[in-house]
């Protein structure tokens, strides 16, 4: 899958997170991109939410949502 690029929307772990990750601007904590997938690794290793997109724009697979929630509910004394 080397070389291919993934559109994508990233939200930062910092709500309102404004700069530059991975040669991906953010503003207000998000950003809309074409990633690789050593970016997208390095979103994944870093606690960032991303939504691939499919050709016509429409979520196809989320990453990290689930372990967002696991990380709330652990932070609250409770084990999912």
């Amino acid at each position: 899958m080397k070389g291919v690029k993934m559109k994508a929307i990233i939200k930062s772990p910092v709500k309102d997170y404004m700069g530059i990750s991975a040669s991906v601007a953010f503003a207000d904590g998000k950003a809309e991109a074409d990633i690789s997938e050593s970016q997208l690794e390095y979103f994944e290793s870093a606690g960032y939410e991303v939504t691939l997109l499919d050709k016509s724009g429409k979520a196809k697979k989320v990453i990290n949502e689930q372990e967002a929630g696991d990380k709330e509910a652990e932070a609250d004394g409770e084990a999912k």
